[in-house]
């Protein structure tokens, strides 16, 4: 079943309510471990890419965005075909927090997994999604994933 295949882990978001632990854990990442953030927004997120090219999203205090993930990791899962997963998993039960969404070349869901934790899909763009109203597609190089509803 290749369209079934998780292939490896794509990202990692963290949120983080407190302003000076936001504002250590991004240190540590920026100036301890070297890692270069392709974007930051003070107090509000900073998102790494290691070179493996897993994405390292950090989400701080104003991030209003992904309150979601409460206090624990939401982990992204490498896969072939995210609709044709999703459709798998949303027949076993599944809750999946929002549609698809998208940008140029990839495409992503979350999903509330049975211990409770967010998880998300990701794969190469194979459908015609349409994001949510009021989300913009954001930009394929920025990214493997979009602002909101994250």
């Amino acid at each position: 079943m290749p369209d079934t295949v998780v292939n490896g882990l794509g990202f990692l978001g963290v949120r983080i309510d407190d302003a000076e632990r936001f504002a250590l854990t991004v240190s540590l990442y920026r100036d301890v471990l070297g890692m270069d953030p392709f974007r930051e927004v003070p107090n509000q997120l900073a998102w790494f890419r290691l070179g493996n090219g897993t994405e390292l999203h950090v989400y701080g205090p104003d991030d209003i965005d992904h309150t979601v993930f409460g206090d624990r990791p939401c982990i992204g899962f490498l896969v072939n075909d995210v609709a044709a997963i999703r459709r798998r998993m949303e027949a076993e039960g599944v809750e999946f927090l929002w549609p698809t969404q998208h940008d140029d070349a990839r495409e992503w869901a979350h999903y509330r997994g049975h211990d409770g934790t967010i998880y998300e899909l990701i794969g190469p763009r194979t459908t015609s999604v349409e994001p949510p109203v009021g989300i913009e597609p954001r930009d394929a190089t920025a990214s493997a994933h979009q602002d909101k509803p994250r």
